[in-house]
């Protein structure tokens, strides 16, 4: 189907002035953020006009690109016409494109004032102009007065809304706490705002976390949302400054005891005899599962029948993490504890399942003492922690990353079943001592 731009009429302009010459000067288009994602991705109008460079004499408009605020399915994106399918499944088309030729409207109405009074119009004022006619102003939100006066919280505050269909809800959960974090500093150190984001900044909002008692890792974890933050204030144009973007500006990486559990301790805690212990036998049924399978937990516990498929013998499902689909295949014991439970697990929280196989663990006799980093440990005298205070619902995938790479699958075979797009991504879950790999090639052709 065609869509026939017709340009709304505007007072302010001259009236013997054809708007449709703006059709002449450039095109406005809308381009997604992610063509591939299997969610709502961002939308965004690419015009080139405003700032130019001149080249071999003549002027040459950069391209400007605009976030509109609004987001949608790629499948549901049709990128010939620049507009949202019409279609049953796009219930939102009418209106979502509506708001396109507003805004297309709006732009062109923008550019042909400044093209009539010859004045040139640079990224800064077209990006005030747009936002002042066409943009959707959210509420500001509950902060102290000094964080509302901030363009960098509610810029973030903005982003966080627009994210919200889009991303796990984990996610935006994160962002809110990091949002929290830095209205927080701002009420009890100092005002911050863009220009504000730098080493210095850096430096007193490491010690604001660590003399609120948080550790490093949580530290990192701010630090690395906060440059994502900036990232896109930066490519959407609300900031210039890039004082974030330093080699000293980065995530601390503390060397952390991140422990996997080999196949016989797995094997140990599969049979252990809990035949009065039915909550702790159901949590380490799920364990198992998930080390033999290297599912995520907030994956494991969405497992429903519609998720297997082949006869049962794939697993296929997106995982909530990163969007992903993938395929597991299932092994004869995984099998039979799926159809125990008819192929959906009891509800159980995060914290009472880590709980669970933590005691099943030390039940296991999974007792030798692990090093670990002092500066993780209140008690900084000690170096050295019983293995079983380690394992969490994580430590089932990086079991199952490490065991199946041990059991030399390739390593773009085992990616497949966990997700990840890169090689190094997937070898941090990689967990063997230098005595481990150099047994495990024993048996390799070119040591034989």
């Amino acid at each position: 189907m065609r869509f026939k731009i017709e340009l709304t009429k505007n007072k302010n302009f001259t009236p013997n002035y054809n708007p449709k010459i703006a059709l002449c000067m450039t095109k406005i288009r809308f381009y997604l953020k992610s063509q591939y994602s299997n969610r709502e991705t961002s939308i965004f109008a690419i015009v080139n006009y405003g700032d130019f460079q001149i080249i071999n004499s003549k002027k040459k408009y950069k391209p400007f690109k605009y976030y509109i605020g609004e987001s949608i399915y790629p499948k549901h994106w049709n990128k010939r016409t620049h507009r949202a399918r019409c279609m049953k499944q796009c219930p939102k088309y009418t209106m979502l494109n509506q708001r396109l030729y507003e805004i297309e409207n709006t732009i062109y109405s923008i550019m042909l004032e400044f093209k009539i009074n010859g004045i040139n119009l640079n990224f800064s004022t077209l990006r005030k102009l747009i936002d002042s006619r066409v943009k959707k102003h959210l509420k500001d939100f509950a902060h102290p007065e000094e964080a509302k006066k901030s363009r960098l919280f509610k810029f973030i505050e903005s982003f966080i809304y627009e994210m919200k269909n889009s991303r796990a809800a984990s996610t935006i959960l994160q962002y809110k706490n990091t949002l929290r974090l830095l209205s927080n500093y701002a009420i009890d150190i100092q005002y911050i705002d863009f220009e504000d984001i730098n080493l210095e900044f850096y430096t007193q909002f490491h010690n604001y976390m660590h003399e609120a008692g948080y550790s490093e890792t949580y530290f990192g974890n701010q630090i690395k949302f906060i440059r994502l933050f900036m990232n896109e204030a930066t490519e959407r144009g609300y900031n210039t400054q890039t004082l974030y973007k330093s080699r000293k500006f980065l995530s601390p990486q503390p060397q952390t005891a991140k422990i996997y559990l080999t196949t016989e301790e797995i094997e140990r805690i599969k049979n252990l005899p809990l035949n009065d212990k039915k909550k702790l036998a159901k949590s380490r049924d799920m364990f198992i599962i998930a080390c033999k399978t290297g599912l995520r937990f907030s994956d494991l516990i969405r497992l429903n029948p519609t998720n297997f498929t082949h006869e049962n013998q794939l697993l296929c499902i997106t995982t909530q993490k990163t969007g992903a689909i993938v395929h597991i295949p299932l092994s004869k014991d995984v099998l039979r504890l799926c159809r125990q439970y008819n192929f959906q697990f009891p509800a159980i929280s995060n914290v009472t399942f880590n709980r669970h196989i933590r005691e099943l663990s030390k039940m296991s006799g999974i007792v030798d003492m692990v090093d670990i980093n002092p500066r993780k440990r209140k008690d900084k005298g000690q170096d050295f922690i019983p293995k079983y205070e380690l394992v969490t619902a994580h430590t089932a995938r990086r079991s199952f990353a490490t065991n199946a790479f041990l059991a030399k699958i390739p390593t773009l075979s085992i990616m497949k079943i966990t997700g990840h797009n890169t090689e190094q991504a997937f070898m941090k879950y990689i967990r063997i001592s230098g005595e481990d790999n150099a047994r495990n090639l024993l048996s390799h052709p070119y040591f034989l």
